[in-house]
């Protein structure tokens, strides 16, 4: 025989874990709050290299260029949307308001993980009323 609320506890504890990991990818997709968002310049990319952990992955070296400040700061980063970012395009750039030379490309909002872990998040909760209205035994 189970006990209630111990398999309770442990339900509520995954919807609770679950929110929280769609919460923490949702502010990661959207830069975090010390970060500020410019529009920046890809300027060039770099050959291919060898993704870590990942045999046959390619991944690829973009530079880019942005203005904070009244400054032009330059940056590089590992991207594998190759196909979908062309030199002389904009893009968004994420950069630290305490130090502008610290810089990132916005990453896209990853809408599918959000979406998995809301679902994950909703079953866990419809578990925990299941078994909540479930008389003892």
């Amino acid at each position: 025989m189970v006990k209630r609320y111990p398999v309770l506890m442990m339900v509520w504890l995954g919807a609770v874990l679950s929110l929280g990991a769609a919460l923490y990818l949702a502010y990661e997709g959207s830069g975090g709050v010390s970060w500020v968002e410019v529009t920046g310049k890809l300027t060039d990319f770099v050959r291919p290299v060898e993704a870590e952990g990942a045999a046959g992955k390619k991944v690829y070296r973009v530079a880019y260029s942005y203005e904070a400040g009244g400054t032009w700061y330059h940056g590089t980063a590992f991207t594998n949307q190759v196909i979908s970012l062309k030199p002389g395009m904009p893009y968004n750039v994420l950069y630290n308001k305490d130090m502008p030379a610290v810089s990132r490309l916005k990453p896209p909002m990853p809408w599918e993980w959000i979406t998995i872990w809301l679902g994950i998040a909703l079953m866990f909760v419809i578990l925990g009323l299941w078994w909540w209205r479930q008389p003892e035994r």
